[in-house]
């Protein structure tokens, strides 16, 4: 029974590691919209209608 207590408590520890790492591990710069990197969107023209009555 002490052995299943050992395994049992070695998956918690190491359940909570990898949730820490997974939650705290610098994040890579992946592109637009991942929060990581300021996105440069250009701004669309606007043209406007020409009124040749």
């Amino acid at each position: 029974m002490k052995t299943v207590e050992i395994i049992l408590v070695a998956l918690i520890v190491l359940g909570a590691v990898l949730y820490l790492y997974k939650t705290f591990k610098p994040k890579k710069k992946t592109g637009c919209g991942c929060g990581t990197v300021d996105c440069k969107v250009p701004k669309p023209t606007i043209e406007r209608a020409s009124n040749d009555n």
